[in-house]
């Protein structure tokens, strides 16, 4: 899962901050579906452009699932969840956790260096999207510790997943966590798969209806 930052720099400007949706959660990557794009395509890219990854052509992401999330500031999105099995990607037993992380600090320390010298303001929206960090970090998590993390964002009492947010919260007056309920019953669906064979099964057929 990746972590997500709490400041959207895309939206935000120099006399005013916007927040990011599910701010400083941890979350699989996703995104909205560019215009002539499959929801494969999206998938793939999303995965790589989060990640800072190269996904192989031979990747095989399986289409397994379709939900709803909860509506946060107005908006409610269409979500298509995708499984990669290790079993059947191998490039997956070479995804390095701590290279990706690493990558993804270079990328914050060029974004800063670009804010610092104001040159940030000024660029085109693409060429801020290839500067704005979007993710924090990526970990590998036991689903039992992620779904734990999706219940806890609207306890009574603020429970933050991490030093990171609770202080970046405190930074930018953010006073509570959004709902995490939609990856939280993604994990969950998973997880009710006792087969691999029967969640391969599960995804043809899913496939085979959109």
């Amino acid at each position: 899962l990746g972590q997500g930052e709490v400041v959207n720099w895309l939206k935000s400007t120099p006399d005013k901050i916007a927040i990011m949706e599910y701010p400083g959660e941890f979350k699989f990557p996703g995104g909205t579906k560019d215009e002539g794009e499959t929801i494969q395509e999206t998938a793939r890219r999303e995965l790589a452009e989060e990640f800072l990854i190269d996904v192989p052509d031979e990747a095989v992401l399986r289409p397994f699932r379709k939900s709803m999330t909860k509506v946060v500031n107005g908006k409610q999105f269409v979500i298509y969840n995708f499984v990669a099995l290790e079993e059947e990607n191998p490039w997956l037993q070479q995804f390095d956790v701590d290279s990706i992380n690493e990558k993804l600090e270079e990328r914050r320390g060029n974004f800063k260096q670009s804010v610092d010298l104001g040159s940030f303001w000024t660029k085109s929206r693409a060429e801020k999207e290839q500067l704005s960090p979007e993710v924090r970090s990526v970990e590998w998590m036991d689903i039992s510790e992620a779904v734990v993390n999706c219940l806890t964002s609207k306890a009574e009492i603020f429970t933050p997943v991490n030093d990171f947010q609770h202080t970046e919260f405190k930074r930018y007056g953010v006073n509570e966590r959004h709902p995490m309920y939609a990856t939280m019953f993604t994990l969950l669906a998973l997880e009710n798969f006792k087969t691999i064979d029967s969640l391969i099964e599960n995804a043809a057929d899913f496939e085979a209806s959109l």
